[in-house]
């Protein structure tokens, strides 16, 4: 996990800004910050980031 100092005591919304911000990170990096951020919202009962649904579930009808 890529830990910064105080960020433990950071508030909801400075997880959340630091959570957005972790795309400025090398690659490798991006996910490791995000999962400890996650942790730590959870930790503090903070609203947790929207994930992006890489699953499409639709049917598709065609009648002529």
């Amino acid at each position: 996990m890529l830990v910064r100092d105080g960020d433990e005591d950071k508030t909801c919304s400075e997880l959340h800004a630091e959570y957005n911000s972790a795309d400025q990170l090398s690659g490798q990096n991006i996910d490791a910050r995000r999962r400890w951020l996650t942790k730590l919202m959870r930790q503090r009962d903070c609203r947790l980031p929207k994930q992006l649904d890489t699953e499409f579930n639709f049917h598709l009808t065609i009648s002529g």
